[in-house]
């Protein structure tokens, strides 16, 4: 026994880890599925699924099956797009009907076409594309860095009315911003990933390093004119590498703003922990508040843009010398500061929870109240905390919020948020787990949190068994009929649930 233990721990200590893992050192409790997020079997009954329909096809055009509807996009009338990952944006009916795909990022960058799918006597540009969408059904692009970097992965999408007429933006992981005008349905490339960027003085340099995973978007109406709000959840990892972004839970994310009117792309927080899903106050005028997904501490934040703490004017600049949103980028830095002082404020007020409360029973809108005054100092504060999985894209449908949650953490047990814990649990995996087989460590869990604008919980939406629709990335109202669109990273399908 004494030699196979030697051997063991040789093997242990000779072979390295793929990761790198930061310690959570006062993660809340557990919350237990139970109120508002009481288990139920909403999303197993009535869910309708969309799949690619060869019916009506013609024989000339590219057949192109879909796998990874990401996120969901509709316009006025109701029409849906959606991002695959192939590359592509596809264009739906307000029925669910697949149409036809718009946008291909690989194309446009690879072929110098409008929308980047390429013309009828284009015969290397359809094998391009048909190779794109051939591995990314069979799930071999996912894992391919340079494979899914040539073809693209459009994540975050938002549809506009402007000036010149219906546009759509598209955030690809690899690529950064692109503007797709839905009549000529030609692209602009607005956003690079060595696109310059304005940050604060004395800003931390990883703030200023490429974005390497763009996620997600939204656009606010502000004082100053339109401005899209993106996260970058890493500046280490791209979106192939994110089974180790998440099991790192490092603070490498940030979150930008990129003016359309001045073309400016500023740094506006660094050392988040996989920033993804993030959402606008659509009723506020002049808009400047956002709520940002922090995957990997199971929680939400509630971020003011126009802080001064984010500002590049010179009038704050002594309020903020050594610090504001990008002057520490590291686990103890600025968010951490800013988020200490609430606890703090908090603990004083009796307002925290201990181990033995439901995390879902905290009323998130008393904690940033009675916190209003730092939430004023330095711009962020939390919006929802304890949330019971990991949370992916957000949107806003009539005064609430849709959460979509890419896997359930909650009691008796997570294995991530243990995992968070623990460094050494972490080297084991990162030396002897493929991180192809990270992902089948959790269990497949389908749901949805609806919460209000105080990041109250109302409803939850589940498929316990994972059977019907788990991983879910996406989850959007339909503006005409209501019905609850679901988009997925890793099914081939859409899910459409009744209202």
């Amino acid at each position: 026994i004494g030699v196979v233990l030697d051997i063991c721990s040789y093997i242990y200590v000779q072979k390295s880890s793929v990761l790198e893992p930061v310690l959570w050192k006062s993660p809340n409790p557990l919350p237990k599925l139970s109120g508002a997020y009481a288990s139920n079997n909403c999303l197993t009954i009535g869910l309708r699924k969309i799949y690619y329909d060869t019916t009506n096809r013609s024989k000339a055009e590219l057949h192109l099956p879909f796998m990874g509807p990401e996120c969901i996009a509709f316009d006025e009338s109701g029409d849906a797009y959606v991002s695959l990952n192939d590359g592509t944006v596809a264009a739906f009916t307000s029925s669910g009907d697949y149409v036809k795909r718009i946008f291909f990022t690989g194309g446009f960058l690879e072929r110098n076409e409008t929308n980047g799918l390429p013309a009828d006597d284009n015969e290397e540009g359809k094998k391009f594309l048909l190779w794109c969408n051939s591995e990314a059904i069979s799930k071999r692009l996912a894992w391919n860095t340079t494979g899914e970097r040539q073809c693209g992965r459009p994540l975050g999408l938002r549809f506009r009315k402007t000036s010149s007429g219906p546009t759509l933006y598209i955030l690809d992981a690899y690529h950064g911003l692109f503007a797709l005008d839905l009549i000529t349905l030609t692209a602009s490339h607005l956003i690079t990933p060595n696109t310059p960027m304005l940050a604060a003085a004395r800003s931390d340099p990883r703030s200023l390093l490429p974005p390497k995973f763009f996620n997600d978007l939204d656009i606010l109406s502000t004082a100053q004119g339109e401005v899209v709000v993106f996260s970058d959840s890493s500046y280490s990892f791209t979106r192939s590498e994110n089974r180790i972004e998440v099991l790192d839970g490092a603070p490498r994310g940030r979150l930008f703003a990129f003016s359309l009117a001045t073309q400016q792309l500023q740094v506006l927080l660094c050392g988040l922990h996989f920033p993804n899903g993030l959402q606008s106050f659509p009723s506020q005028r002049p808009q400047s508040e956002i709520i940002v997904a922090e995957l990997s501490r199971f929680r939400v934040l509630k971020v003011n843009i126009s802080s001064t703490r984010f500002s590049l004017d010179p009038a704050h600049s002594a309020e903020n010398a050594y610090f504001h949103g990008t002057s520490t980028c590291d686990e103890f830095g600025y968010l951490h500061h800013a988020l200490s002082a609430q606890r703090l404020d908090n603990t004083n007020n009796n307002t925290t929870t201990n181990a033995s409360t439901d995390a879902n029973t905290i009323d998130n809108s008393i904690i940033r109240n009675e916190s209003e005054d730092n939430y004023r100092r330095f711009g962020v504060t939390v919006f929802m905390d304890s949330v019971p999985g990991i949370v992916d894209n957000i949107r806003w449908h009539n005064n609430s919020f849709y959460l979509a949650l890419g896997g359930k953490s909650a009691q008796p047990f997570s294995l991530l948020w243990t995992a968070y814990q623990s460094i050494v649990l972490r080297d084991v995996i990162g030396k002897f787990v493929s991180m192809q087989l990270v992902e089948h460590l959790l269990i497949p869990y389908g749901l949805v949190l609806q919460v209000d604008e105080n990041g109250r919980p109302q409803r939850s939406l589940h498929d316990p068994t994972g059977g019907n629709i788990s991983w879910v990335s996406h989850a959007d109202r339909h503006p005409i009929t209501g019905e609850l669109w679901l988009g997925s990273h890793s099914n081939a399908f859409i899910g459409i649930l009744p209202q």
